[in-house]
């Protein structure tokens, strides 16, 4: 006998336009055991059994691809009960939350026991939490926010226990829709979610330092001015310090109004909790931000760890106390910055104040590479962005986690080859392409970001997509997969090649033609950039290439073919008509008025540039002035460009851009230097990737790293660095030893990996095991691609 399917449910109509519900279902169990769940929910949940947090999700997608978090919990024998927080926030919700229609879904996968607790099956009951609101509190800065409105929870209106499942008002909940494929019988679509199993493990969640007070005042108005030392509280502030500290209480009395400031002295993506007692009718607003600013110019935010006569401005949540004892108040989803700050009322009782903590989340990357240079310097630099990378990994990569929690493809690529260059870990990598992949319309073209309520086409961020499957298909030995993308690929190389114009140029391309935030740009978009320029169509024969190179490997040889053809055809273009012999340089538009590091570097990057051509490029990118620089972000094509051409002077003199950014006071890698938006940006985390592929100089050097490549690139006579980097055989070990009497790099593969050693223009075999070769002299070295160099566009000369 079958055993029926779960199925979604909802509250019954009367309640259902409450945006956040309650779940509850009281079961038993004769014996020990382990709970084995699937779990979701639309839009986003929080499970408690017997009163405690078990799992939050689910893990973010869209509708074609909404997840089921697989969980399993131990019980004990007797009663249990399991309770759900379901929220649907609709306009509300950030941009990269979307909806079918709310509802809660939890399928009992242990074998015999699925009607037990499976949604649709037992006897679920729900309740309405009217405490719950979404509202806009103001404050914010005057920039793109794409996080959703700020919770406010009444106390006096929220049902206390309800994670315990206590309460009135639990009534039977409405069986919906069918948790099934969208199709039915007849093959007639069926608009609805399409569940698939989760692809990630829980996010981590972990107990944080609590910081320190580094302000607090009895406040004139709820609009306070610029914190001012001669205005400091220290009663205040010496009693906070201590609640944070020492989980010491204090009480506010009747009719006041603070504001205490809290420094994190890290940056974190994290839930607060705040517990306190009596106190009817006080509100307590929880806001985050990523620095404090000048009153006068939100963006002049000068060192990050200054505050004096600065404005603090950022989201929050606000909670009203009820005057009941231990309230605890957590908002639904995660905040992220630095600072923190409290601002409390008080109304006509006084408030005790009992317990601010801080439960920080996001993937669980743990590195295993391991970088460890000579140059304290670089140290800084690199816990920068590692910290970065962290709090721009969730269920999805983030281009920031305080403004926007979106993932864009041009970020997306680069931390995914940090990601693969730290650890073995790729679920994340996958999970994030096939996302893209999904979003694919009519023309071939994809999402610029995903998920999202609102589509965005950024069409040269369709052609990173085509290098983000490249690099896995690199670093991955994943062929099935990669297969999986090749006509999402093709797609691509088509949408292209339909839209060039007269002279064989790829032109108007429809969307934003976001590029980078490079100084003099309107809007990211290069010189032509909305009509034919270089640097787009250097991007696009890169995008050939990882094509030719796909199809190769995984593909139609025929196809590979093709491509080929193409890159070196639109290559010969370019030279021709954006190469000028007077400069040694690469124009931005056909007029050659304008020229940047972007069009150089891409074009080097291609790999179809003559010898000669190449060498006088190399000397031009040395001395030239007036170029329009490349921002942090794309300074990684810079550096990667530099490494191919062995301008190893230059390659460091891009990465004091970032050797400036710890005496900023800053944590975290921004989203450009100067004045700036974003704190945290991990598009600008990639000296994470090119330390472990470019100073230690591991790369693939064939598809599935099945062979590799060590080609460091270094600089210094007193240099000393080592290192491993994860590969899936296990550790590749690096030791270069360039102050010794006897310079030496000594590098151990693990077994069944075999590959090469470059240094000076030298190849030496790499076998499996340790190595050691003679270090000449460390100024010289040799990082040439790892692949045959490609057919050469002719010389416009």
């Amino acid at each position: 006998m079958s055993v029926p399917a779960p199925r979604w449910i909802a509250p019954r109509t009367e309640t259902a336009a409450a945006p956040v519900q309650a779940y509850r279902l009281r079961f038993w169990r004769e014996r020990a055991g382990v709970l084995r769940l699937a779990i979701s929910a639309d839009e986003r949940y929080i499970l408690y059994l017997d009163g405690a947090v078990v799992a939050r999700g689910p893990e973010r997608g869209d509708c074609e691809s909404w997840f089921a978090d697989a969980r399993e919990f131990p019980v004990d024998a007797g009663s249990h009960v399991l309770v759900a927080l379901v929220w649907a926030a609709g306009e509300a919700a950030p941009l990269a939350q979307t909806s079918f229609q709310a509802g809660f879904y939890l399928h009992h996968q242990n074998p015999g026991r699925e009607t037990d607790l499976s949604t649709g099956l037992a006897a679920w009951r729900v309740k309405p939490l009217p405490g719950h609101r979404f509202v806009d509190l103001g404050g914010r800065m005057p920039e793109f926010h794409a996080v959703g409105l700020d919770l406010e929870i009444d106390g006096a209106r929220h049902p206390w226990g309800v994670e315990r499942g206590a309460g009135q008002g639990w009534v039977l909940a409405s069986a919906s829709a069918p948790a099934a494929a969208p199709f039915t019988p007849f093959g007639e679509h069926r608009p609805t979610r399409t569940l698939r199993p989760g692809t990630l493990p829980a996010m981590r969640e972990e107990r944080a330092a609590p910081g320190v007070v580094r302000f607090a005042e009895e406040a004139a108005s709820a609009t306070p001015g610029p914190l001012l030392g001669r205005r400091q509280d220290e009663a205040l502030a010496s009693a906070f310090q201590r609640l944070l500290a020492q989980g010491r209480s204090f009480v506010l009395p009747a009719r006041g109004r603070w504001r205490v400031l809290v420094d994190l002295r890290d940056y974190l993506c994290a839930y607060p909790s705040l517990q306190v007692s009596e106190g009817a009718g006080a509100a307590l607003t929880v806001r985050w931000a990523e620095a404090l600013h000048a009153p006068q110019d939100h963006l002049a935010k000068g060192n990050r760890d200054e505050i004096e006569g600065r404005l603090f401005s950022g989201p929050g949540d606000r909670f009203l106390a009820d005057g009941g004892r231990n309230r605890v108040f957590t908002p639904l989803w995660w905040r992220a910055g630095r600072y923190v700050q409290v601002e409390i009322a008080t109304a006509e009782e006084p408030l005790r104040v009992q317990a601010l903590e801080f439960l920080a989340t996001g993937y669980p990357l743990v590195p295993e590479s391991r970088f460890a240079p000579a140059d304290p310097g670089l140290r800084a630099v690199l816990r920068l962005c590692l910290r970065s990378l962290r709090q721009c990994a969730h269920e999805t990569y983030l281009d920031c986690p305080h403004y926007e929690q979106l993932m864009y493809v041009g970020d997306t690529r680069l931390e995914m080859l940090s990601h693969y260059a730290l650890c073995r870990d790729d679920r994340l990598q996958r999970k994030c392409i096939a996302l893209f992949a999904a979003t694919r319309d009519a023309s071939g073209m994809i999402a610029s970001r995903a998920p999202a309520r609102l589509r965005q086409v950024i069409a040269p961020f369709g052609f990173w997509w085509i290098t983000c499957v490249h690099d896995h298909a690199l670093w991955r030995d994943d062929p099935a997969f990669t297969r999986s993308c090749l006509p999402g690929v093709r797609a691509l190389v088509e949408f292209g090649l339909r839209h060039r114009d007269a002279d064989g140029l790829v032109a108007a391309l429809p969307g934003w033609n976001f590029v980078d935030w490079a100084e003099g740009w309107e809007r990211g978009v290069p010189p032509d950039g909305d009509a034919a320029g270089a640097v787009i169509n250097w991007q696009f024969v890169l995008a050939l290439d990882a094509a030719a190179d796909l199809e190769k490997w995984h593909g139609d040889a025929a196809l590979a073919a093709r491509c080929r053809r193409e890159a070196e055809a639109l290559s010969e273009r370019l030279v021709r008509i954006f190469w000028r012999e007077d400069r040694g340089l690469f124009a931005d538009d056909a007029a050659g008025t304008t020229f940047s590091e972007h069009s150089q570097c891409l074009a080097v990057l291609s790999g179809r540039l003559p010898a000669a051509q190449l060498k006088t490029l190399g000397r031009s990118m040395r001395a030239a002035e007036g170029l329009t620089r490349c921002s942090l972000y794309f300074s990684h094509y810079w550096l990667e460009a530099c490494r191919k051409l062995d301008l190893a002077d230059e390659w460091w003199a891009r990465l004091a851009l970032w050797r400036e950014l710890p005496a900023l006071g800053l944590l975290t890698t921004p989203e450009a230097p100067g004045r700036n938006r974003s704190d945290c940006h991990a598009w600008s985390a990639h000296p994470l990737f090119h330390a472990h592929a470019t100073l230690l100089g591991v790369r693939p050097a064939a598809p599935g790293f099945r062979r590799v490549r060590i080609a460091p690139l270094a600089r210094g006579a007193s240099l000393h660095v080592s290192g491993t980097v994860a590969h899936p055989l296990g550790a590749i070990e690096v030791e270069l030893c360039y102050g010794d009497e006897a310079p030496t790099a000594r590098i151990t593969l693990p077994a069944g990996l075999e590959g090469e050693f470059v240094w000076r223009g030298r190849v030496h075999a790499l076998p499996a095991g340790r190595s050691t070769f003679p270090l000449a002299d460390p100024t010289v070295s040799l990082a040439a691609a790892p692949f045959p160099v490609r057919r050469r566009a002719r010389s416009a000369a």
